[in-house]
């Protein structure tokens, strides 16, 4: 379906180290929101193993690649959600099998893909064993839980809080809260920016501006305020059947905030395993 943009800015995005300068946003209240939630922003280590299938038949082994993003805390229980798109990336790209020609003859191949060995890193450098409960291709977010072992009790996780969430005027500015890497002892870090558009179809989303070397997805986004906007993701067209390979040139991402709202539907979702709703929920009043 064609995305509808309502609003449209060019604006430009600072990155900034554990403070935001943003007139918007003063330094010491960006510090605040930071402190307040980091220990909300997880990082999932997994072994992602692929293989590819022609005609149906398994053809070649691909070995394994190890796996390492970044997760947003979203229930007491453990749940977390993380971009699909950094947990499998041919997954997310070519769901299905693709057709190809060769010698006058069309071959299907279909790459098959998944995760093992899935953990959760916390904050406190511990690390949880975790199992994949429920994946929106719409959204393009996999929600993951805590894996209990015989015997374990469920621990209770601080989470971000999806109630009470904001929506962003156009042109009003965010901060993102992420994670260093391990050279840097996996440190909260804040990026700030500017909201420089908002998707009103095929479904709600806001278009944040961010640099390429900026981590957004799985990550949460917050208002001047305080409150939660939403998670950040992608969204593309997947590839089809006849697109393979001159389509994997012109495979354009667009940088998306998921709105708490529906990030909050998602929850519920898992906890119930019902299918997903069409559209989206209802969303609260922009922030001031």
């Amino acid at each position: 379906m064609k995305q509808s943009i309502r609003w449209l800015a060019l604006t430009a995005t600072l990155p900034l180290w554990l403070a935001a300068v943003r007139a918007e946003i003063p330094a010491a209240a960006a510090e605040q929101i930071a402190r307040s939630n980091q220990h909300f922003v997880v990082t999932i280590r997994a072994t992602l193993k692929m293989s590819v299938r022609v005609n149906g038949a398994t053809a070649q082994e691909q070995g394994e690649t190890p796996i390492e993003c970044p997760a947003t805390v979203v229930s007491t229980a453990g749940l977390v959600a993380a971009s699909s798109m950094l947990l499998d990336p041919v997954g997310s790209m070519m769901p299905g099998p693709m057709r190809m020609e060769r010698q006058g003859q069309i071959i299907e191949v279909q790459f098959v893909s998944r995760l093992e060995a899935v953990r959760l890193l916390l904050p406190d450098k511990t690390e949880v064993p975790a199992k994949i409960v429920m994946q929106d291709d719409d959204l393009r977010l996999t929600l993951l839980a805590p894996e209990l072992g015989p015997g374990d009790k469920s621990a209770k996780y601080p989470a971000v809080a999806l109630e009470h969430n904001a929506v962003p005027a156009p042109f009003s500015s965010f901060l993102l809260l992420g994670r260093t890497g391990a050279s840097f002892q996996r440190e909260p870090c804040l990026y700030s920016g500017v909201i420089c558009a908002i998707l009103a179809k095929p479904r709600t989303a806001f278009l944040p501006q961010v640099q390429p070397a900026v981590p957004f997805m799985g990550l949460p986004f917050f208002a001047a305020d305080g409150r939660l906007l939403g998670i950040g993701s992608v969204t593309f067209r997947a590839l089809s059947a006849a697109q393979l390979p001159p389509a994997m040139q012109n495979l354009s991402m667009l940088p998306v905030i998921v709105p708490a709202a529906d990030v909050r539907d998602f929850v519920a979702r898992a906890g119930k395993s019902t299918p997903r709703k069409p559209a989206s929920a209802p969303h609260p009043p922009p922030a001031a």
